[in-house]
């Protein structure tokens, strides 16, 4: 695949983000959130915006986002969740690795202890990207989904960084549905915050 770099991310990038998340099919919108999503822009602008959040987006050398991650606290101080979305057209090429690969690093940067990760039953896809990384985890269900869970604490430094997370440049959004550079204006949202990246059915 082209050059890739991992960026830190922010809701000045909203509307790229959004964007990617448009461009993703219905099944891998559901893998991602576990239900189906009708309107991604308020999700994107929740994640982006959540307290003591991080977020990454991989980027392409032509300034397409094409992967997001994110780093969301549970709330105690100690642990974390991690959450990934890759576009369909670059599924298994390694982005999720790289995207999870910044998600430890920035863990250990915040002082998690450990972090973890639900995905769908029979998903095998964050599980494979930490042994790909060299990271020990646990599998567990938990009501019905898989949780994928590592210590960050036990890691001391050894997964190798991927690529720094700096900012991402400006640039001009383009019209939906079509390759949007990451950039794009300012978004502003108040008091919004993310419970869980798990979005459940009432």
């Amino acid at each position: 695949m082209h050059e890739l770099e991992i960026h830190a991310l922010d809701l000045r990038q909203v509307d790229a983000a959004v964007a990617m998340h448009e461009r993703c099919s219905p099944q891998t919108i559901l893998n991602r959130y576990l239900q189906p999503v009708p309107r991604s822009g308020p999700y994107v602008r929740k994640l982006l915006g959540a307290r003591g959040g991080r977020s990454f987006a991989a980027v392409t050398a032509g300034a397409h986002i094409i992967g997001l991650a994110h780093l969301l606290p549970d709330g105690d101080g100690s642990s974390c969740e991690a959450a990934l979305l890759v576009e369909d057209a670059h599924q298994r090429r390694g982005v999720g690795r790289r995207l999870l690969g910044a998600l430890v690093g920035a863990a250990e940067d915040a002082g998690y202890t450990s972090m973890h990760g639900y995905v769908r039953r029979g998903s095998q896809s964050l599980g494979r990207s930490l042994q790909e990384l060299g990271v020990p985890f646990q599998q567990t269900y938990d009501d019905g989904l898989l949780r994928v869970s590592i210590e960050v604490k036990d890691l001391r430094g050894t997964v190798r960084r991927r690529c720094d997370a700096t900012a991402l440049p400006n640039a001009v959004t383009a019209p939906r549905h079509q390759e949007t550079p990451c950039g794009g204006s300012a978004g502003s949202v108040t008091g919004t915050r993310l419970a869980a990246f798990r979005l459940r059915s009432a």
